[in-house]
């Protein structure tokens, strides 16, 4: 059981600055995860368009038939 003097010296903290915190750690996860989902997003259109390039080598460019 809890002893009474701890609830009397306890401070009561405006809602706000109590959630203050968790808002901006809720933020940071979400900013790291946007930030890996667009690093992987880049990642697959750069392959994309490394396939694309490589398949049109030689195909009725300068100097071809």
């Amino acid at each position: 059981m809890t002893d009474k003097n701890d609830d009397d010296n306890a401070e009561v903290v405006a809602f706000d600055r109590a959630k203050s915190t968790h808002e901006f750690a809720r933020k940071e996860r979400r900013l790291a995860m946007l930030q890996k989902r667009f690093r992987t997003a880049t990642k697959q259109i750069l392959n994309v368009g490394r396939k694309s390039k490589r398949g049109k080598k030689g195909k009725g460019g300068k100097g071809g038939w």
